[in-house]
C-alpha cells in the first residue's frame, strides 16, 4: 500500500474519531445551549466585559500566543541552565 493511501486512511480515521468524540462531549458533558448569553453580554461594563466580533477574538488569541512564543524562545535554554545564563543574557 502506498504512503498516500495510508495517510488518507489515517486522516479519515482521525476525522471520524474527532467527530465522534466531539458529539459525545456535547451530548454527555457540555450540554451547549445557543440561547445562553456570554459574560460579555450579561455584564457589559464597557471596560472588562465588552461584546465583540469572534474574528477579533481569534486575532487577539493568535497574537498573544505568537507574541509569547517570540519573547520566550530565547529564554528556553536558559531555564534549564539556571541563573548563570540569565546573567549572560542581560
Amino acid at each position: 500500500m502506498s504512503a498516500a493511501i495510508v495517510g488518507i486512511i489515517g486522516l479519515a480515521r482521525l476525522g471520524l474519531g474527532y467527530w465522534w468524540y466531539v458529539r459525545r462531549l456535547d451530548r454527555r458533558i457540555l450540554f451547549p445551549n445557543d440561547g445562553d448569553s456570554t459574560s460579555a453580554v450579561n455584564i457589559n461594563d464597557r471596560q472588562d466585559y465588552v461584546p465583540t466580533h469572534p474574528l477579533i477574538l481569534f486575532g487577539h488569541h493568535f497574537s498573544s500566543i505568537a507574541g509569547a512564543g517570540v519573547s520566550k524562545a530565547p529564554w528556553t535554554p536558559c531555564e534549564e541552565e539556571g541563573d548563570a545564563c540569565y546573567a549572560e543574557a542581560i
